[in-house]
């Protein structure tokens, strides 16, 4: 199968289901989804609704219980681990609620993290330093995550996920642990991600976040209930 017209993410028939002692816990229902390049994507849900689980099954957290997974047109149902944690060194950025950051390690040295597993990249410092610039923080390198705010924590969150060049964002809950002021300013710099062509996919459970996407997806018990465009 060929990707078609920049398709990045393409689910067909997708479920899950957890096994537990003596226990099925089914979580996604047979979800069809597409997502193509440059789209700006907020899935929605409530706690238990399986927007998580669809996330970390993008990002390769996760593996279906059935169905199919195209990932750029390629069939990666049935990757192993290195040939997952290859995909989602190289083409995953992830972005998640409490930032994540080491905490003895700068804001330089956190986003350099991801390049450490990589050999294709010829100027590392280069590539951090490019990323501090995007996020609008040329300043704060040599801090510790300490030493900055939530909204400065973030921003090195968000340039650690841009370092290597991904093909997508994934964004966790990404503002769930700032203030509303705080949480405008990241979401505007998520337009301007947007802008300059990132293709970013919003896990959320807030409407107003969900607001600033181009597409909505909604999920309920498994099964996507609405997919729309904002």
């Amino acid at each position: 199968m060929s990707a078609e017209a920049g398709e990045l993410v393409t689910f067909t028939g997708l479920k899950k289901v957890y096994h537990l002692p003596g226990l099925e816990v089914p979580v996604l229902h047979g979800i069809d989804l597409t997502i193509r390049a440059g789209e700006f994507t907020a899935i929605m849900g409530a706690s238990g609704s399986g927007k998580s689980t669809l996330m970390n099954i993008i990002g390769f957290l996760d593996r279906p219980s059935e169905g199919a997974y195209h990932f750029k047109g390629e069939d990666v149902t049935a990757l192993d681990d290195d040939g997952e944690s290859r995909i989602r060194n190289r083409e995953i950025g992830f972005i998640y609620q409490n930032f994540n950051l080491l905490p003895r390690c700068t804001a330089f040295e956190n986003i350099a993290l991801p390049l450490f597993y990589r050999d294709d990249v010829e100027d590392e410092r280069a590539a951090v330093t490019h990323a501090l610039e995007i996020v609008g923080l040329s300043d704060r390198g040599h801090h510790k995550p300490n030493e900055l705010s939530g909204g400065q924590r973030q921003r090195v969150a968000i340039a650690r996920a841009l370092v290597g060049n991904p093909a997508i964002l994934l964004a966790d809950e990404p503002t769930g642990a700032l203030d509303s002021k705080t949480g405008q300013e990241i979401m505007d710099l998520f337009r301007a991600l947007h802008g300059r062509g990132c293709t970013i996919i919003m896990v959320t459970h807030d409407r107003q976040v969900a607001s600033h996407c181009k597409r909505i997806i909604e999920i309920k018990d498994g099964r996507i209930t609405s997919d729309s465009l904002t």
